[in-house]
């Protein structure tokens, strides 16, 4: 108890000596984190997932739970992010950290977690992530938490705590050579090759030709300048490049998801069995293949079922949307549920996350399906993956015009997800 009392005086002297040092000059802002592949910034995975991560969210939720908690005006909650904001409105957000977490409470004291001191000390984006991981830990600790689910992470949370130490004791070596006068941060194509190549080579699994892509783009290279094919190429390293993250991201979870469940395995060849989402990829990626990405989620999820005798007609399916028909409508409320999901899967008028949710959980229900958050994950998995590329069709389209297929692009670094499964499973194995 006197532990926690400690922690809160010292928490309260340290709110005291940052609002102390907030000026008009110098307001207090949250970092959202620096672009970087290796590990983005948490704000980038949620984004991929539509799950809102900010200070307007928080301080939304807090008040629903307790209505004591000072209001705070959308703009000012916005200005965290941005611009920074003055003492009164830091010391109200405070107020709302401390309500809504001990491991924010803890994050913010210093030498509680050496770890993240030392992020926050090289500015590396695992400050964030080692957030996030000790809420894992604190969940780990609640017994009204369904432990046995939480398992399913475990593999992602090890992959990020990994990544989290290896960017850390990167960016501290960095610091000191940078100090010792042996590396210069602005000449990038020094830094380049006498530091990120090696770190890209030893901790990730991207061949040479990915890494001289990133290093012909610190060069400079005149994009404008390359052929058709060449740009192509260069496009399709980049996001290999961009998206190894997540796609480790996705494998692991896959994993730990397979592990809890007892449905990892291999073959005879001691090939590693594919998982839901390796099927899901390998439909949508198929050249041929029109569908979206959460079209193909769907359509794998119905024949999974169809193989274990469970007969769900897309028709069917449309029956779990919640909807709510204006009156004097003539169409059937099935044909507007199906009309809505023909929609969903042509990627217009997507669903809210609570749609979303309340579809899945009515579905999962129906078919006695255990673990909804897990078939919730995967359709969120499928529309960020969607949203992503039309962004990027988008971007291409200004960048090096129309007559480039970004689509075939992104369906072959997408087919790569079975060689992040199966390099994960075989660490997985050996491991035992």
């Amino acid at each position: 108890m006197d532990n926690t009392q400690s922690d809160e005086q010292q928490l309260e002297e340290l709110i005291k000596q940052e609002s102390q040092r907030i000026t008009k000059d110098n307001k207090f802002k949250v970092e959202d984190g620096r672009k970087n592949h290796f590990l983005p910034p948490v704000k980038e995975i949620y984004a991929f997932l539509n799950i809102k991560h900010d200070a307007k969210t928080l301080h939304q939720l807090m008040r629903q739970q307790d209505t004591s908690i000072p209001e705070i005006s959308p703009s000012s909650l916005d200005n965290i992010h941005r611009h920074g904001v003055g003492k009164s409105i830091f010391l109200k957000f405070t107020e709302v950290m401390k309500r809504s977490s001990n491991v924010l409470l803890n994050t913010m004291l210093p030498n509680k977690h050496p770890l993240v001191d030392r992020a926050l000390a090289v500015n590396s984006n695992a400050s964030g992530w080692l957030g996030v991981l000790l809420m894992y830990q604190e969940m780990k600790n609640n017994p009204n938490v369904n432990q046995q689910e939480l398992l399913h992470y475990k593999k992602l949370v090890d992959f990020i705590s990994q990544r989290c130490e290896q960017e850390i004791v990167f960016y501290e070596e960095n610091k000191n050579k940078h100090l010792a006068g042996e590396i210069d941060f602005s000449d990038k194509q020094q830094y380049w090759e006498k530091r990120l190549h090696s770190f890209y080579q030893q901790y990730t699994q991207l061949d040479e030709p990915i890494l001289r892509t990133a290093e012909q783009i610190l060069q400079g290279e005149d994009v404008q300048a390359l052929t058709k094919s060449q740009k192509v190429e260069l496009i399709e390293n980049v996001y290999k490049f961009e998206f190894d993250f997540l796609l480790n991201c996705i494998a692991c979870y896959d994993i730990g998801y397979l592990e809890v469940n007892n449905v990892l395995s291999v073959d005879a060849d001691n090939k590693p069995v594919h998982s839901a989402i390796c099927r899901i990829m390998d439909r949508y990626t198929q050249p041929d293949n029109n569908e979206t990405c959460f079209h193909s989620c769907w359509e794998v999820i119905r024949c999974i079922l169809d193989e274990n005798d469970i007969d769900v007609s897309n028709r069917q399916l449309a029956s779990f949307i919640p909807i709510n028909q204006k009156e004097g409508t003539v169409e059937t409320l099935k044909d507007a549920q199906y009309n809505v999901l023909k929609k969903w899967f042509k990627q217009q008028d997507l669903p809210s996350s609570e749609k979303l949710r309340c579809f899945v959980d009515a579905f999962s229900e129906s078919i006695n399906f255990e673990w909804r958050n897990h078939l919730l994950l995967l359709s969120k998995m499928a529309l960020g993956v969607d949203a992503l590329l039309v962004g990027e069709i988008k971007r291409i389209e200004r960048e090096f015009g129309s007559d480039i297929d970004v689509t075939a692009i992104w369906k072959r670094v997408f087919s790569q997800y079975t060689q992040y499964y199966q390099f994960h499973c075989h660490q997985h194995f050996l491991s035992k």
